[in-house]
């Protein structure tokens, strides 16, 4: 689950229906996702703002650790991503 604090209320999402999207334009967050917590033996951590944090991720993946983009953008990886990001 992941709280995030308004003015006014608290939302709680579920990382399952997490929409990046939607949380950078409601509540201008920066997020980050660590490599090491998907599993990896990899000292990168990206940053940066919904979609782009996504893009940036796939193309680590792709270029640092031999993904190929079909592996990258099935659902459960997408998934997997999602579920491993965090906001600062």
């Amino acid at each position: 689950m992941l709280d995030i604090i308004s003015h006014d209320r608290i939302v709680v999402l579920d990382s399952k229906y997490l929409n990046l999207n939607y949380l950078n334009e409601h509540y201008q967050i920066m997020l980050t996702i660590a490599c090491r917590d998907i599993g990896q033996p990899c000292d990168c951590v990206l940053s940066g703002e919904s979609e782009e944090l996504l893009k940036s991720a796939a193309e680590h993946a792709v270029n640092d650790h031999g993904y190929n983009e079909e592996e990258i953008m099935t659902p459960e990886m997408q998934q997997n991503i999602k579920s491993h990001i965090k906001r600062v």
